[in-house]
């Protein structure tokens, strides 16, 4: 997918979801990712800014935007026998 979707994407989670939203964020993170693989760090940086400032205003706890993508973190799924 292009910068460019993902940006408009972008656009319709702010519209549905509000502005600070972890929607929002995953989002803006996602587009960092897309600019960074262009070569275009400084938006880049900037989007990754936006997405950190809804991490720190959604989380009390300073440390734990580290743990709420960490697939460590996450319980594994049991499975059983069939």
């Amino acid at each position: 997918m292009s910068v460019r979707g993902f940006e408009m994407f972008l656009l319709l989670l702010r519209r549905f979801y509000g502005a600070k939203s972890l929607k929002v964020a995953m989002s803006y993170h996602l587009v960092a990712r897309a600019d960074s693989c262009k070569g275009d760090f400084r938006t880049a940086l900037n989007h990754e800014k936006e997405a950190f400032t809804i991490y720190r205003q959604m989380v009390t706890n300073p440390n734990a935007h580290r743990y709420l993508f960490c697939r460590k973190c996450m319980p594994a799924k049991k499975v059983t026998p069939a």
